[in-house]
């Protein structure tokens, strides 16, 4: 961590209450994807970006900070299909700059939450795990609701995409609909014609695969019931 990051995190911590999230966290890699021939590993913190167009592709290359995943969703939607992406952070006390090959990146990543931040966050992630992702849920709206409360908006929006997206795959499609719309209300109040697409696309790529997993269970089982 930066010095002037290990500051600002000592004296929130005093106040018991935790810094702005400024970079991204790698959370998870699709094996054989990109992001995994490139080297990143879970838990890498990537703060930056800078392209390199391919021969034959117009314009300028790209570059910018990953303040939010909304910032690396955009860049590898916008970017990566125009040449290689070299992302530089750091791994634990070490920097980082690694290249993403034009391909499907195959990564998931989160706000760099610190303090207690983390900790709510991870308790949350916990019960997704164990099952229980109605909890989940609850204690992921509930620091949504402390985050924007704080201005922090967009990691607000992207917690509430988090939770929906969990509650679809725990078949609980009216509370993940809940959960959608907070995060489209969270969107709106960013200003952001991005992030507010964003949401749209999460939410419709949600309920598709509800849909089709519905329909691998009608086609495997040999049913023929019509769709609820």
């Amino acid at each position: 961590m930066r010095a002037g990051a290990r500051l600002l995190t000592a004296f929130a911590l005093t106040l018991g209450c935790a810094p702005l999230a400024a970079d991204v966290v790698v959370e998870s890699v699709e094996a054989g994807r990109a992001a995994v021939r490139a080297g990143l590993s879970s838990g890498d913190v990537l703060v930056s970006w800078s392209g390199k167009l391919r021969r034959g592709v117009p314009g300028r290359p790209g570059r910018g900070a990953f303040s939010t995943p909304f910032d690396f969703q955009a860049a590898e939607v916008e970017e990566a299909p125009r040449g290689a992406i070299t992302v530089t952070g750091r791994r634990a006390n070490d920097p980082l700059a690694l290249t993403l090959p034009v391909d499907a990146w195959g990564l998931s990543v989160r706000p760099d939450f610190q303090g207690l931040d983390l900790l709510r966050y991870t308790e949350a992630k916990g019960y997704v795990d164990a099952k229980n992702t109605a909890k989940a849920a609850s204690l992921w709206d509930e620091l949504a609701v402390q985050l924007e409360s704080e201005g922090r908006l967009a990691e607000a929006c992207w917690l509430r995409l988090k939770s929906g997206q969990a509650l679809v795959r725990a078949k609980s499609a009216a509370e993940a609909r809940r959960e959608f719309a907070g995060a489209s209300a969270s969107a709106e109040k960013t200003g952001s014609r991005w992030i507010h697409a964003a949401v749209r696309l999460a939410e419709g790529d949600a309920f598709a695969w509800r849909d089709s997993s519905r329909t691998r269970r009608r086609a495997s089982s040999g049913g023929s019931r019509r769709p609820t």
